[in-house]
């Protein structure tokens, strides 16, 4: 998953939540007018809203985790492939240290 995509996922959270805030806060206001509290004057919307803001919530935090989860696997990989890279090229160049200090070595003995 690119950035920008985590970056709405979280966006999206945050909207889903601030929606959440300002709903309850809009029928507070109005009920404090009344004198009563939310969670006494509408139990059951209350508790439905509440209950499809923690479902959203959920989902979206177990697709983000899944995401994230993905990313840092791939960036294993590529790092992982990277260090097999290096110590492949780290190896072929020792072969070829090795083979010229050979050279090296047989030219002396014979010149």
């Amino acid at each position: 998953m690119e950035k920008t995509q985590l970056i709405q996922l979280m966006d999206t959270a945050i909207s889903l939540d601030q929606e959440l805030q300002d709903w309850m806060a809009d029928k507070e206001a109005e009920l404090a007018k009344a004198g009563r509290s939310l969670e006494e004057a509408l139990p059951k919307e209350y508790a439905q809203r509440r209950a499809d803001f923690e479902k959203s919530y959920q989902a979206l935090a177990s697709r983000a985790r899944q995401d994230i989860d993905r990313e840092l696997e791939r960036i294993e990989a590529e790092k992982n492939e990277q260090l097999r890279a290096n110590e492949q090229a780290f190896e072929a160049h020792k072969e070829q240290m090795i083979t010229a200090v050979l050279d090296r070595i047989r030219g002396d003995e014979l010149g």
